[in-house]
């Protein structure tokens, strides 16, 4: 796949830190069960397929975990040894050179999980995971989910949708890199991203956004300044609100409407409306976050290495 990509050279110290990953920037929160298993706090759409006595008794064994910015979650073929299932957060999945230029081929969010690969196949990765929003997930062993995967037809189901719903998204998102304008992957990447986090608000930097598009990263700040000038964003310190939706998607190009389709009926809920009654927050601790020198305001050649890994 052809991608305007710039590639450097990277240190001798950087290799390593391939080899040699840096400790996780990742905490598994004190969630009691009870807090696991309210129905207001089960933000994940796959989990909500399962009968809520199964899922009652699986709870137990799912990890709750705040997943920090620019966390490695996989490597492209690692086995995927775990299931992570988002609430909040948004994962990257990418495609990783040598020479350590990367590029965005798909996301994951609140309407899917990451690791279906070891339900499914081989169990191994195909790309490098990397957490691009973040916010909470539940991390369950491969393992149980085994027996409700072969049991209950409807989470079967939508395991198999999503599967080929991101499938979609991953051939979609490889044309549109070739043949759309920078400002018209950007209109569809905010939107991909607002639909898999639940809210209008979301926090980057130009020069993170443009190495995911494989694009530069001053293509981006125009965009940007664009859509402010037009009305459909406001933008703050690192961080911009979408105003206008509609105008936004009617910006965007062919590809968005493709991947909104290929996830089906829940694709045409407006997250953000149906999560804003939906919030709460009763009975969670609040997580302290480490701060991330390295994080979204690394320089780009930074950005393409696995600033932290998950254990």
């Amino acid at each position: 796949m052809l991608m305007s990509v710039q590639t450097q050279t990277i240190s001798a110290e950087r290799q390593r830190a391939f080899a040699e990953p840096r400790d996780a920037r990742t905490q598994l929160l004190e969630f009691r069960p009870s807090d696991v298993t309210n129905p207001l706090l089960l933000k994940n759409q796959l989990l909500e397929t399962l009968p809520r006595d199964v899922y009652s008794r699986i709870a137990l064994e799912l990890e709750p975990m705040e997943l920090a910015a620019d966390a490695v979650i996989f490597e492209s073929g690692d086995p995927a040894s775990h299931a992570y299932f988002p609430q909040d957060c948004v994962i990257s999945l990418q495609c990783a050179t040598l020479e350590g230029a990367s590029v965005e081929f798909g996301m994951v969010g609140r309407e899917g999980l990451l690791g279906i690969e070891a339900l499914l196949e081989n169990g191994r990765m195909p790309g490098r995971a990397v957490v691009v929003r973040p916010g909470r997930a539940l991390r369950s062993p491969v393992q149980l989910l085994m027996d409700p995967f072969r049991q209950y037809t409807r989470f079967r189901s939508s395991l198999l949708q999503f599967y080929g719903a991101l499938y979609a998204q991953v051939v979609q998102r490889s044309i549109c890199h070739r043949v759309h304008t920078i400002e018209q992957q950007f209109c569809t990447w905010l939107l991909l991203m607002r639909e898999r986090s639940g809210t209008d608000r979301l926090d980057f930097t130009h020069e993170n956004v443009a190495g995911l598009l494989g694009g530069r990263r001053e293509g981006v700040t125009i965009a940007v300044r664009r859509l402010r000038k037009d009305g459909l964003v406001r933008t703050g310190y690192r961080s911009l609100a979408i105003l206008h939706r509609a105008e936004l998607e009617a910006r965007s190009c062919e590809c968005y409407g493709a991947i909104r389709k290929a996830y089906g009926p829940a694709a045409g809920v407006d997250p953000v409306a149906a999560l804003a009654g939906a919030r709460s927050d009763v009975g969670i601790p609040r997580a302290i976050r480490p701060s991330s020198p390295e994080g979204l305001g690394a320089r780009r050649s930074d950005l393409r290495l696995p600033m932290h890994r998950l254990a």
